[in-house]
């Protein structure tokens, strides 16, 4: 086997708690994808859980994906399928939804890493230029792969130090939506009961020099959240971020309208 290689440039820039921008890409096409990568955004957050991607969608998005930007992918729950579909595919690393214990952590671990660290099937295809890297890839993969565990319940705040603290875990996700449901206020991500356990898993990442990803709405927010420990902040949703263009554009130009429309009738 060749001798392990250094860190690729985002799981490093990730350990060293650099701010690292994402984007969720929830559209079915993969433009979003070229154009977010193109632009300068660090990470993507490719989305399997909340989508229903046909085919070889995943295989064209990590192909649509520039570099340097890091493909990301979100499975849809705890399995080892998912995993191993998605690392085989060439994703830079795992995000896996709904963490809730550090046994949950422990195993999502053993799923991404090969033996002896876990329990992988080695097998990698487009990861590994389908064969013509294998040897460098299977030697290096442990160490390359970038492993979030995403808290989004009652239980994963209450043991979010636990599963922070479980070897090969690089840092958490915060996912206020579900974190809502579980408080009992759904659909209220800025309720106070949610905030309160925001700051409480922020304050862990931050004391333990972890990454931790939450979502950025704005510029204005940028500053409060680095202060609390976010590192990797997510800039939004590429379908969100459609539609509010289509809006934003819809209704400046209905407006003009209106206007148009008052200052051509006759007086």
């Amino acid at each position: 086997m060749h001798a392990s290689q250094p860190l690729p440039a985002f799981r490093q820039r990730l350990i060293n708690l650099e701010t690292l921008f994402g984007l969720i890409v929830q559209l079915s096409s993969t433009e979003s994808i070229t154009q977010a990568s193109t632009l300068g955004y660090d990470w993507l957050w490719l989305d399997l859980e909340h989508t229903m991607p046909q085919g070889d969608w995943l295989i064209h998005a990590l192909n649509a994906c520039q570099a340097p930007c890091a493909p990301l992918v979100r499975i849809p729950d705890l399995d080892a399928i998912w995993i191993k579909k998605a690392l085989d595919a060439g994703a830079e690393g795992i995000i896996c939804p709904m963490v809730d214990t550090p046994e949950q952590a422990q195993t999502l671990v053993a799923l991404c890493k090969y033996p002896p660290r876990g329990k992988r099937s080695a097998g990698p295809l487009r990861a590994a230029h389908y064969g013509l890297s294998q040897e460098a890839y299977l030697a290096n993969a442990n160490d390359k792969t970038v492993i979030l565990a995403q808290i989004e319940s009652v239980d994963g705040v209450r043991n979010a130090d636990a599963i922070l603290n479980t070897e090969g875990i690089d840092g958490l996700i915060l996912g206020p939506l579900d974190l809502s449901a579980s408080l009992g206020v759904l659909g209220q991500p800025k309720h106070a009961k949610v905030l309160a356990a925001v700051a409480e898993v922020s304050a862990l990442c931050k004391a333990a020099q972890k990454p931790l990803a939450l979502y950025c709405p704005d510029a204005e927010s940028l500053q409060a959240l680095l202060a609390s420990g976010v590192t990797l902040p997510v800039l939004g949703m590429d379908v969100a971020m459609m539609a509010a263009s289509l809006r934003r554009a819809l209704t400046s130009c209905q407006q003009a309208l209106m206007g148009c429309q008052q200052a051509l009738t006759p007086r």
